[in-house]
């Protein structure tokens, strides 16, 4: 059975966001909440065949046109391109969301946000923002849009390691738990509390981190989830979105105002909004 014709959502197929109606139906299914206390996490992919990977991974691999490099090198480069942002923050950022910066991590929240390599995934509580991002590029290609209960995932990891559990500040401040090459595939989830720049309130950012920093981030969630797939309860799951569906779907969005001017709040943000509402006219 083709994706396009299977919109389930029961235990091993794929549910097919390809209409407004279904994007909508979708949300009440899961019972999202006001998409600021929603039990999920979203993260909307331009094209399927992309996996959860971080930004890391991706640099230091060419895209997967190389292996990935070991645990040392990879912390290495992570170190190099904190000292860089840092150095250059100051002339970009105000001293309000500079001062809470203080371990690595909280750095990285920032340098996710405005495009840096992190070893962060970035998701949001929002299924429509989800969206926006799986539709927002690739016309030619399928989207996805992951969605992720948290407290089962968070409840799973802790099943499998005993410390799993959001990083308290004192973790955050010792090397060892995020900068040692043999730490233990532990993900976690946060948020920052304080001093977030305007455009991840808008996207409504929240993060993932793996512990260990060479980690296969999707593979380590779908183990962990393994014993979640059944039910009519969604857990975890990778939507689909058809190429065909997504310029029908960005209209409605910006209808809601979810557009690049309002999740990119700068004059770059108000540019990808006006490419937008030219490659819609383009479409329709």
């Amino acid at each position: 059975m083709s994706p396009e014709s299977d919109t389930s959502t029961s235990a091993g197929r794929p549910f097919v966001i390809d209409s407004w109606r279904k994007l909508n139906d979708l949300e009440e299914h899961l019972d999202v909440g006001d998409g600021f206390t929603t039990p999920y996490l979203f993260r909307g992919h331009e094209s399927s065949a992309f996996r959860l990977t971080p930004t890391l991974h991706r640099a230091a691999t060419l895209d997967g046109a190389e292996d990935l490099p070991d645990a040392a090198a990879l912390l290495e480069y992570e170190k190099e391109v904190t000292l860089r942002f840092q150095q250059a923050a100051a002339n970009f950022m105000s001293s309000s969301l500079l001062a809470p910066l203080a371990a690595p991590v909280d750095w990285w929240t920032v340098m996710r946000h405005y495009g840096a390599p992190t070893r962060l995934l970035d998701w949001t509580t929002s299924l429509f923002v989800a969206t926006y991002f799986a539709c927002r590029g690739e016309p030619t290609k399928d989207g996805s849009i992951y969605l992720l209960h948290v407290a089962t995932f968070e409840s799973a990891m802790r099943a499998i390691h005993v410390d799993a559990g959001a990083l308290t500040p004192v973790q955050r401040s010792q090397p060892t738990v995020l900068e040692d090459p043999n730490s233990p595939s532990v993900i976690d989830v946060f948020r920052r509390k304080s001093a977030m720049p305007q455009r991840m309130v808008l996207q409504r950012g929240t993060f993932m981190i793996c512990r260990n920093v060479t980690a296969d981030v999707e593979a380590v969630l779908t183990a962990a989830m393994a014993d979640y797939q059944d039910g009519p309860k969604e857990y975890f799951r990778k939507l689909t979105v058809p190429a065909s569906a997504k310029p029908a779907l960005m209209r409605r969005l910006r209808e809601t105002n979810i557009t690049a001017a309002t999740l990119f709040p700068d004059l770059g943000g108000v540019c990808r909004a006006l490419d937008e509402v030219v490659r819609a006219r383009g479409s329709s």
